[in-house]
């Protein structure tokens, strides 16, 4: 059943089906078939946060090391 045929299904008039679904999306009110939706929006935020943040520790690691084979090399040809 979708939200027109619910909200047809309480008695409303097509016309107040219309009207009511036509200002959802310029109030942000959104539909969705999921439950839980928000919370798992969230958890995936949060997981790709910690990834940057690894990716970003992973950047500054190999930074070092690039830095640390360079005088390596250096102590090599002297």
């Amino acid at each position: 059943m979708t939200f027109e045929e619910y909200l047809k299904s309480l008695g409303l008039e097509d016309e107040q089906v219309t009207s009511i679904t036509a200002g959802m999306a310029e109030n942000k009110f959104y539909l969705a078939s999921e439950e839980n939706l928000e919370k798992r929006y969230q958890k995936a935020v949060g997981q790709l946060n910690e990834v940057k943040g690894q990716l970003k520790e992973r950047d500054e690691r190999i930074t070092e090391l690039e830095a640390s084979a360079e005088e390596i090399q250096k102590n090599f040809r002297v």
